[in-house]
């Protein structure tokens, strides 16, 4: 992190922030490590055995009584939590006995390092008949403010000019080398810079900070990373040490991976461990500097030292010297003699932090995941999201530096930050060691998309950052920084977790009418897609956007009020954005009104009706998604307008106008559907003309979240868009009239009018909305288990069958149309096995409207199934043969997706070579008839 050299209290608090990153990343990954181990114990291993993986495999049995696919998932979910905890227990008390283990020899190595460095440095004490030189140390270390001097040592074998601070907080000592005590007499101003420096440790307290974080690296390494690598090549090592088990076992590319990941951990945390130790040399240097003609004599003492350093015969390259532990001299003297100019973290820093802090977090969700069992969701995230402002933070204060480039503060620092720690998600050991963890399970484009989002959230902040500091240089910036950001990327940690999420954009997803326009069908499908987009949804369920966006404007906006008020500081010019939102909002209330109009106009009333029963998207819930896009889109121009017309603070008045819209186009929802209800566009609701008022679970208070999610979504390259185009035209022509007129000075009321609307509406749609947000990350409750019915001893169904006549009525473009087909084949098995096989494919037709409807199916699927003679019990049902579901209407090609493996309980009656199946689920309507193939 960057601070001002010239405060050695930020530079210390900055050596705290790496020493807690660093001991988080130590601990986390020991908790993995730890379970690693507690997994291959005997004692657990027996538990896994005899009492979990039977409890697991009895699950498609003991749910095969419940009727819907879904509710039997939840149900073994459930199940499956109340199966692991006797294993997570045994677990939890490995991994706290291996922690309080790392603890207590960390502990021990602290203690014992004072006397480990005087017999390493064979140190002697300084000899008291030196007086007046133990009199001058002393002297030194009252002046540093010391109220015990520490104990003076000697090397008498070290002929360099340097000392070392060591000791423990009750007694410290400090060691100088018999070179520098030959400088009293010679230069006796270097001498007492360099004993001053020795002394600013002790007063900075960084010594303890600096040989615990060695002792626990160490003890981290004994007492976890080594029995980790030993199970990971020999994994029966506990169970039975004469079976021999390697690593080598997994492919060349598991193998790979995992060393990757092992070798980053510890590269990592050594880079993490010497950038601490440098941060502390010059927290010491510029504290001696502060001290009255004591820098002169420190800068000629560091200019004389040696670099880059050698180690025995070798010299060590100028490059990976300025990883090690100790700052270059050059830089040291800068330090000293221009304390106030800004030092900080390179980029390469920067994400090492990044990744430790990656590190820690996903490190330690296994275990977490496990206790917090059905509320992973939530509990991930609320476990998150300091983790995530420590990353903005650490951004923030990478950025603090004034001499830094606009192409490393806008793009290179947040890409380095984005990818350090999305690495700690891909190369934790928790993933590299893990099959069922592995974050290209669903291809390269979903990791790929999120780390594009994480770069942009980042790359937004520190844009947000770099404009507002120019402006408004106050602490408080940060910290609306570091809380807009942090949720953010604590809700992307979230939705790692299931990478396809960020590439979930499935356009299968059809309405329940309208199938036959073209024109409808499309938008639908695109709308149903964003509207379905996990990531999308997720972050709609939160107040955490809409705090993020307020906080973007309010902060700058109030703070130079403030000043505006107190008689000095800038001004923002908030009244350009606050117009163009209002204009955006005003052409969001005439789509409102004239939209069910024009739905009237262009769809057919057929359409416009609702199917009972049906699980599409109705037409209502169509028409609502295409008002939220219209005013999204509509924010987004307005955003583009704003960032065209202005030259500076965009990052301020873009999100303000993206907040005024999306307010006053909010409230359009409640009027759009009132003027739908008014002109009974469709039958979802009794014809109605009263104003619909928002209020806790309403609509409008869901459509608001959506529309700030779509908002802001659209009003990033919408933006960047404008401002390019902003600079080009200013560049050629100056400011164009409208951009003028735009910014000419208009009444205090439209500002205070916008401004007004979002103080006034946006908490209360905020606190209207928890009862949704709760909602969608609260677990579904266990569904309720029927008792089982023993099986039946008629083997009347043991065989395979051809359905000779399939009957069933289905929903298609909101028509309930009579299907009728043949040809799937079943078996039934004695071992309570079946197999549905589509075969080559097979097809069911139906008329209706003057339409002719195909549907094609191709694949097989297995489950297992319970009969007692008049009901069949199907779970566990699973893809045998991929298979697709095509629909066709008049020929031509309307839907095309993959089958889903999924069956429900039928009613049967068999009796020789026929049987006959109808819905167990009242709410279904089907007859199939089947004759006997094989008995």
């Amino acid at each position: 992190m960057s601070a001002a050299a010239g405060d050695p209290r930020r530079l210390r608090t900055h050596t705290d922030i790496r020493f807690i990153i660093l001991v988080a990343a130590v601990l986390a990954t020991g908790v993995f490590a730890f379970t690693a181990l507690a997994v291959a114990s005997p004692a657990i291993t027996r538990i896994n055995a005899d009492s979990v993986q039977p409890c697991m495999d009895s699950l498609d049995e003991r749910t095969s009584t419940v009727p819907d696919s879904g509710d039997r998932l939840s149900a073994q979910i459930w199940l499956a939590n109340s199966c692991m905890r006797p294993f997570i227990r045994a677990e939890v008390k490995v991994v706290a006995a291996g922690l309080l283990t790392v603890f207590l020899l960390a502990t021990a190595l602290y203690l014992l390092h004072p006397w480990w460095l005087v017999r390493r440095r064979r140190m002697k004490r300084l000899d008291p008949g030196m007086a007046d030189v133990v009199a001058e140390l002393d002297g030194l270390a009252r002046a540093a403010g010391l109220a015990r001097p520490p104990e003076w040592f000697v090397a008498p074998y070290a002929a360099a000019h340097g000392g070392q601070a060591f000791g423990l907080p009750w007694r410290y000592r400090v060691c100088l080398d018999v070179g520098l005590l030959v400088r009293y007499d010679l230069d006796r101003d270097g001498f007492r810079s360099v004993v001053r420096h020795e002394l600013a440790h002790l007063t900075n307290r960084d010594v303890g900070r600096t040989y615990l974080t060695m002792a626990l690296w160490w003890s981290f390494v004994v007492v976890a990373l080594v029995p980790f690598v030993a199970i990971t090549l020999h994994p029966d090592l506990l169970v039975d040490p004469r079976k021999l088990g390697s690593v080598l076992s997994g492919s060349p590319l598991s193998l790979a991976y995992r060393m990757v990941a092992l070798l980053t951990l510890a590269s990592a945390g050594y880079l993490v461990r010497n950038s601490i130790l440098r941060a502390r040399e010059t927290c010491a240097d510029t504290a001696v500097a502060r001290v009255p003609d004591a820098a002169p004599a420190l800068s000629r003492a560091l200019s004389v030292l040696p670099w880059p350093p050698r180690y025995r015969r070798w010299q060590i390259p100028e490059r990976l010297a300025r990883l090690g532990p100790h700052p270059a001299p050059a830089d040291r003297v800068v330090a000293v003699t221009a304390p106030d100019r800004a030092t900080g973290s390179t980029w390469w820093e920067l994400a090492g932090l990044a990744f430790m802090v990656g590190l820690a977090l996903n490190n330690v969700t296994l275990l977490l995941g496990n206790l917090l069992e059905n509320y992973v969701s939530v509990g991930l995230l609320f476990f998150a999201m300091p983790f995530g402002v420590l990353v903005i933070g650490l951004l923030a204060g990478a950025l603090n530096r004034p001499d830094l480039g606009t192409q490393s503060a806008l793009l290179t620092f947040p890409a380095g930050l984005a990818g350090g720690f999305a690495a700690g998600y891909l190369l934790n050991l928790m993933v590299s060691y893990s099959d069922s963890a592995n974050p290209f399970d669903d291809g390269l484009a979903p990791v790929v998309l999120s780390l594009i989002v994480l770069v942009a959230v980042t790359a937004l902040i520190a844009a947000w950052l770099r404009s507002v500091r120019r402006r408004v240089p106050h602490r408080i910036v940060t910290v609306a920084a570091v809380l807009a950001g942090g949720p953010l990327i604590a809700v992307w940690f979230t939705q790692t977790y299931g990478q396809s999420n960020f590439a979930g954009l499935d356009l299968t997803i059809l309405p329940a009418t309208g199938l036959t326009l073209d024109w409808y069908r499309e938008l639908a499908r695109w709308l149903n897609a964003f509207a379905l987009y996990l990531p999308g949804v997720k972050l709609a369920a939160t107040p955490i956007l809409a705090v993020a966006i307020v906080l973007l404007w309010a902060v700058p906006v109030l703070l130079c009020s403030r000043w505006r008020y107190g008689g000095s500081g800038p001004r923002i010019p908030v009244r350009p954005a606050v117009r163009a939102g209002l204009g955006a909002g005003a052409a969001a209330l005439v789509v409102a009104v004239a939209l069910p109009y024009l739905a009237r106009a262009v769809v057919p009333a057929d359409v416009r009706r609702t199917v009972e029963g049906s699980s599409a998207f109705s037409f209502a819930v169509e028409y609502g998604l295409a008002y939220i896009a219209v005013v999204a889109l509509l924010a987004a121009a307005a955003a583009g307008i704003v960032a065209a017309t202005s030259a500076r603070l965009r990052p301020v008045l873009v999100p303000l106008t993206v907040t005024v819209t999306s307010v006053i186009g909010a409230a359009g929802c409640s009027l759009t559907r009132t003027m739908a209800r008014c002109l009974a566009l469709d039958d979802t609701y009794l014809p109605s003309c009263v104003p619909e008022v928002p209020g806790p679970d309403s609509l409008t208070v869901f459509s608001f979240h959506m529309i700030l999610v779509w908002g802001a979504a659209a009003a990033i390259p919408a933006a960047l868009a404008g401002a390019g185009a902003g600079t080009l035209v200013r560049r050629r022509r100056g400011r164009p009239a409208f951009a003028r007129r735009l910014f000419r000075q208009p009444a205090r009321w439209e500002a205070a009018i916008g401004l007004g609307l979002v103080a006034a509406l946006l908490p209360a749609a905020a606190a209207f909305a928890m009862p949704y947000d709760i909602r969608s990350w609260k677990p579904q409750p266990m569904p309720f288990i029927p008792a089982q019915t023993p099986v039946s001893a008629d083997r009347c169904l043991i065989g395979q069958w051809r359905v000779e006549l399939l009957r069933a009525t289905r929903t298609v473009d909101g028509k309930r149309l009579a299907f009728t087909g043949r040809g799937q084949l079943q078996t039934f098995r004695v071992d309570g096995s079946v197999v549905l096989d589509e075969g080559r494919g097979t097809t069911e037709v139906a008329a209706g409207g003057g339409h002719r409807y195909v549907i094609t199916q191709t694949g097989s699927m297995t489950a297992s199934y319970r009969a007692n003679g008049t009901t069949i019990a199907y779970s566990g049902a699973k893809i045998q043969r991929a298979g697709t579901t095509t629909l066709t209407v008049d020929g031509t090609e309307q839907s095309h997706q993959p089958v889903v493996a999924g069956t429900t309980n039928d009613r049967y009656t068999c009796a020789g070579d026929r049987l006959r199946e109808t819905p167990a689920d009242p709410t279904r309507d089907y007859e199939i008839q089947l004759v006997r193939v094989t008995g």
